[in-house]
């Protein structure tokens, strides 16, 4: 009997890490429209099988690329039925004052997501 593996891929780290990754090498671009599961298979060992692929994300607040975020994780659900899981996270506001004229600005960032995953690993199920 095959060992199931579980993978919970932090998706904001992993889109700009593939867009960080193009702007030196344009060919990583294709990879924006990957299938998960599927990668996630090049890295399981002999004898193990992807149980699930648990991908934490916050919608984008740009409607634009909110619609593409949603159909890249609509396609891996579409092909990958119960085995691809979207754990939604979601944004709070962040003040940032400058240092020097502490004028203060208010700017959204990803929360709730990175404890949905520790929460996750730590309990070994998916939320």
């Amino acid at each position: 009997m095959a060992q199931r593996v579980t993978f919970y891929i932090d998706g904001f780290n992993f889109y700009y890490g593939l867009r960080r990754t193009k702007r030196n090498e344009p060919q990583w671009g294709d990879y924006y429209w990957i299938d998960m599961v599927i990668l996630c298979r090049g890295f399981l060992g002999k004898g193990q099988e992807v149980e699930k692929v648990i991908y934490f994300t916050a919608s984008p607040l740009n409607p634009e690329k909110s619609s593409r975020q949603s159909a890249f994780l609509n396609a891996n659900k579409l092909v990958n039925g119960d085995r691809f899981e979207v754990a939604r996270g979601k944004y709070l506001d962040k003040q940032i004052q400058c240092p020097n004229c502490h004028y203060a600005i208010s700017r959204p960032e990803e929360k709730k997501g990175g404890n949905r995953e520790t929460e996750s690993l730590m309990e070994g199920t998916p939320t």
